[in-house]
C-alpha cells in the first residue's frame, strides 16, 4: 500500500506542477521575451558603441591624413602628424582587428588601409554602422514581441481576476 500511495502522491505532484506551468504560461512567455529583448538591446548598444568609436577614430585618422597633405614633408610638424596618424591607425587595428588585413605602409611610413577588392576603411566603417543598425532593428522587434506577450499575460490575469471576483460576488449574494 505504501508504494501505491507514494505513486499517487507523485502523480498528483506532477499534475499540480503541470497545471501551474499551464496557468503561468503567458506570464512565463512574457518574462522570457523581456529577457530576450533586454539581451538584444544590450548587444545593439555594444555594437553601436563599437561603431561610434571606430567612426570617431577613423575621422581623427582621416583628418590627420588631410593635415599631412598640407605640410612640408621635411618639417617637424609633418613628422609629428605622421606619428600621430600611425598611432591612430594602430588604435584602429587594435579596436577592429579585421582591419589588420588591410594594413600597409606607404613610402613615407604612413600606415594606410586598402582592401584586396578596392575596399577601404570607409567600407569597414559603413559595415559596422549597418551591423549596429540591424542589431537595433532586431532589438526593437524583440521589444515589440515582449510588449505583445506582456499585454497577453496582463489580459489573461485581468480575465482571471474578473472571473474570480464575479464568482466571489455570486457566492456572497447566493
Amino acid at each position: 500500500m505504501g508504494v501505491g500511495v507514494a505513486a499517487g502522491v507523485a502523480a498528483a505532484g506532477i499534475a499540480i506542477y503541470a497545471l501551474i506551468k499551464l496557468w503561468n504560461k503567458d506570464a512565463d512567455a512574457a518574462k522570457d521575451a523581456a529577457r530576450q529583448a533586454e539581451n538584444a538591446t544590450n548587444i545593439a548598444a555594444d555594437l553601436r558603441k563599437q561603431y561610434e568609436e571606430l567612426s570617431a577614430s577613423f575621422e581623427k585618422y582621416d583628418s590627420l591624413i588631410e593635415k599631412m597633405k598640407t605640410l612640408n614633408t621635411t618639417t617637424e610638424e609633418y613628422a609629428d602628424t605622421l606619428r600621430e596618424a600611425n598611432k591612430e591607425a594602430a588604435n584602429l587595428i587594435k579596436n577592429s582587428p579585421e582591419l589588420a588585413k588591410y594594413y600597409t605602409r606607404d613610402s613615407s611610413g604612413l600606415i594606410t588601409f586598402e582592401g584586396e577588392n578596392g575596399e577601404n576603411i570607409e567600407d569597414i566603417v559603413e559595415a559596422a554602422k549597418n551591423k549596429a543598425d540591424q542589431a537595433e532593428m532586431a532589438a526593437n522587434v524583440a521589444q515589440v514581441r515582449a510588449n505583445r506577450l506582456q499585454l497577453k499575460a496582463d489580459r489573461t490575469k485581468t480575465t482571471r481576476d474578473i472571473s474570480f471576483k464575479a464568482t466571489d460576488l455570486y457566492h456572497e449574494q447566493g
